[in-house]
């Protein structure tokens, strides 16, 4: 004879609690980085792909792209090395 369900055991569509904690986070979402540089010049676009060593359709989120951006403009210009 099978043992009686415990009240405390959860319904089989209910996830444990301590699986709750780690897969409920939310998660960035991720688009092809071609999808952000849509209202960037092209040589900017050109410029994040060939710096970050981005291939076409990188899956990207935007707080990825930002912080791509943000090291892109306060890069030294001409190719010169940083006395800084």
């Amino acid at each position: 004879m099978a043992a009686p369900k415990k009240a405390t055991q959860k319904k089989n569509n209910e996830k444990p609690e301590e699986l709750k904690t780690t897969m409920d986070v939310a998660h960035p979402k991720l688009f092809p980085f071609e999808d952000f540089t849509i209202n960037l010049p092209g040589w900017k676009a050109a410029a994040l792909k060939q710096s970050n060593n981005w291939n076409e359709g990188k899956q990207i989120s935007e707080n990825e792209y930002k912080a791509a951006v943000a090291r892109l403009d306060s890069r030294p210009m001409g190719g010169g090395i940083s006395k800084g």
